[in-house]
């Protein structure tokens, strides 16, 4: 019974191993696969916004009211918030 059970130990620790190594090449797979999209879509829109969300359109109004000036404008904002 005890070797049985290490038997099936081995065999589950073995597929495991497999099926972590198989997520490993899927995740490095869509790891490319995103940033040849990201290339390709801001070769194809430069540097175009997209949003359709309200608070992006606020923001892109004051963008463009203060556009011609020259002078710095402060953004503020929480961390992680795409304020570059």
């Amino acid at each position: 019974l005890v070797r049985e059970r290490t038997e099936e130990c081995r065999r589950a620790h073995d597929e495991l191993q497999r099926q972590h190594q198989e997520v490993s090449r899927l995740r490095d797979i869509l790891a490319d696969d995103n940033r040849y999209l990201l290339k390709e879509m801001r070769s194809a829109l430069g540097n175009e916004i997209i949003g359709s969300d309200f608070g992006l359109k606020e923001v892109m109004k004051m963008v463009r009211q203060v556009a011609h000036l020259n002078s710095p404008v402060l953004l503020l904002g929480e961390t992680g918030t795409g304020k570059e």
